[in-house]
């Protein structure tokens, strides 16, 4: 009795570091984190355009009408608690949007430990490596993704799996409660984009083999899952009418559309997620005891590069959910091994094709350089900008704090849809030479009434470049612009007079 009250200080002393340590560890990485989205959050052009989408909402405007997304309303509702914190603070959003990343990681943690230590058993020091581990890859991988959707919604679909595994591995069986809520987090990756049930239903179907009984595909995080998702769209279908009856209309005729050929495809796919897998694979058939945990999350990661391949548009950040699922795997992999020589030799594998991974996704990411003279010619300029490329329209806005107020975040409607029409026959060619028609007249009145200070051109789309700046209706007004600046693929133009005021105070 004497020696277990001598050892009790030591244990508390020993939790209290611990605590601390952890305490320390996260105001650090968010504070990182929030440093970082402030140097380059600008240039990450999908999650800067749900950020001033939020904005434009909070002053009024209407999601769908004055402001226009062709994904459903959940992408907006994700990033509203940064701006309304920015709104309520005065601390810009980039910073909170840092912090909330911690806060998803945070959570996904604990449940992550809960399930390490319950329903894989897992000794304390074994736990506290794979947590690190998995908090590490999480932050690191593909960073010049950081904080985009799929970001947040694949840091949130960790503990499902590691609860299925838990399932095959132990016979675990959570509370109710804890089930419902992993599956309420896991949740918001299908809500974001339904193609990725994928990963989801591969998993079920091997727990339902592995158990031979059909009913464990209802088991409550999985049903979870599947009721947020039909009230989710229940929302949609009720209170966001716009959406159903302009955006999705789009979305079927041009926006699906848009798809990135096979070739360019696997290149990066063969890197993120192909060779990681193999890596992955190859570990788990030489293991004496390998993982079913190990095993749920490389068949999620093959069914989530199917939906990869079905969404088709080739962004690097479609592939998070798979890329963080197979890394997943390695990261339980590399840290549980108890073998020494093995864990060495598979620490090694892991770490080059961690590396050539991480290189490979960060590849074609550049900061937008704004031209001089462009940055000093006014504060908070009126802009239009002439592009179908959000990487492009996005960063130039938001750097020059431009007073940006198209429907859209780019030309891609009327950009896509005039690709497409020689392309098309009969009535599909009619409903796409209406697209660009509505797109071009939209763009005509639009710079009629703003008359903006800056009109940025992108020549890189050459057709819609054309139709624009051919059309008869801007053609005259351009007239009135001067070339202030050529960045690339890039014009800029200033209004004469704009620059004319600026020449007298000079």
């Amino acid at each position: 009795m004497l020696r277990k009250a001598n050892n009790l200080p030591t244990a508390s002393a020993r939790m209290s570091g611990d605590a601390w340590a952890i305490g320390i560890a996260i105001i650090v990485a968010a504070a990182m984190s929030a440093a970082y989205l402030l140097q380059i959050g600008p240039d990450l052009a999908d999650v800067t355009t749900l950020l001033m989408t939020n904005e434009r909402i909070l002053n009024g405007e209407t999601l769908y009408v004055d402001v226009r997304d062709v994904n459903p309303p959940f992408s907006v509702w994700l990033y509203f608690p940064y701006v309304f914190l920015q709104h309520l603070t005065g601390i810009n959003a980039y910073v909170w949007l840092g912090m909330g990343v911690i806060a998803w990681l945070g959570a996904s943690m604990f449940l992550l430990n809960i399930l390490m230590r319950d329903g894989l058993a897992l000794p304390s020091q074994s736990r506290q490596m794979a947590l690190w581990a998995i908090a590490i890859l999480c932050l690191t991988i593909m960073p010049t993704q950081f904080a985009q959707r799929e970001h947040f919604c694949t840091i949130a679909i960790l503990p499902f799996f590691s609860l299925i595994g838990a399932r095959m591995q132990t016979s675990y069986r959570p509370s109710l409660s804890l089930a419902l809520m992993i599956g309420a987090m896991a949740s918001t990756l299908v809500i974001l984009k339904p193609h990725y049930a994928t990963g989801f239903g591969l998993v079920l179907c091997w727990l339902a083999w592995q158990r031979k009984d059909l009913r464990v595909l209802f088991v409550p995080e999985a049903v979870a899952i599947a009721v947020l998702a039909l009230a989710y769209a229940g929302i949609v279908f009720v209170a966001y009418p716009a959406f159903l009856d302009t955006m999705l209309p789009i979305a079927v005729d041009v926006y699906l559309l848009k798809r990135t050929d096979l070739s360019l495809l696997l290149p990066l796919v063969t890197m993120c997620v192909l060779l990681p897998l193999i890596v992955s694979v190859w570990i788990r058939s030489t293991s004496e005891t390998p993982m079913h945990t190990v095993g749920v999350f490389q068949l999620a990661a093959i069914g989530f590069l199917a939906a990869y391949f079905i969404m088709g548009k080739g962004w690097t950040y479609h592939l998070f959910p798979a890329a963080i699922s197979v890394y997943m795997a390695l990261a339980l992999q590399l840290t549980l091994n108890r073998t020494a020589t093995r864990r060495q030799l598979y620490r090694l594998s892991g770490g080059i094709v961690f590396l050539l991974s991480a290189l490979s996704a960060s590849q074609g990411f550049q900061q937008q350089i704004i031209p001089e003279r462009v940055a000093s010619l006014t504060r908070h300029p009126s802009l239009v900008l002439v592009t179908p490329d959000i990487n492009t329209s996005v960063p130039i806005a938001r750097r020059l704090q431009a007073d940006w107020a198209e429907r859209d975040s780019c030309d891609y409607i009327g950009a896509i849809a005039a690709a497409n029409v020689h392309l098309a026959t009969g009535q599909r060619r009619l409903v796409l030479e209406q697209y660009v028609t509505r797109e071009l007249d939209h763009k005509a009145a639009h710079i009629e009434r703003v008359r903006p200070d800056l009109i940025v051109l992108d020549s890189n789309s050459r057709q819609w470049h054309d139709l624009v700046v051919n059309d008869a209706r801007i053609a005259p007004i351009l007239l009135n612009y001067e070339v202030i600046a050529t960045q690339d693929h890039l014009t800029y133009l200033a209004r004469k007079d704009l620059l004319s005021n600026t020449r007298i105070v000079n």
